[in-house]
């Protein structure tokens, strides 16, 4: 592994921490949840709040893939991708 330099002061958080060419994102999303023994089916239904932060690592029409573990070497690798369907993104912020 090389030795890093400093980066600029211009520099994103991404590339401070030697993760080149992808953007570091907090998305905001809601999850299905499951109600397990006996309980009243006329509780309303809802939803589960999340929150999961990563570079992105795939983006489509349907979902994004966000990753938070990423290697800073010669040939990056991720680890821990999580894919979230867009239909359950409620918002996506830069980091």
């Amino acid at each position: 592994m090389k030795a890093r330099t400093k980066p600029p002061a211009s520099a994103t958080l991404g590339e401070a921490l030697g993760v080149r060419g992808r953007k570091l994102v907090a998305v905001e999303w809601v999850d299905s949840n499951v109600r397990t023994g006996w309980s009243s089916p006329d509780r309303a239904p809802s939803v589960t709040p999340c929150v999961s932060v990563g570079w992105i690592v795939g983006k489509s029409k349907a979902a994004i893939s966000v990753a938070p573990h990423m290697s800073v070497d010669e040939s990056p690798e991720a680890n821990g991708i999580m894919t979230i369907p867009r239909a359950c993104v409620k918002r996506i912020r830069e980091i």
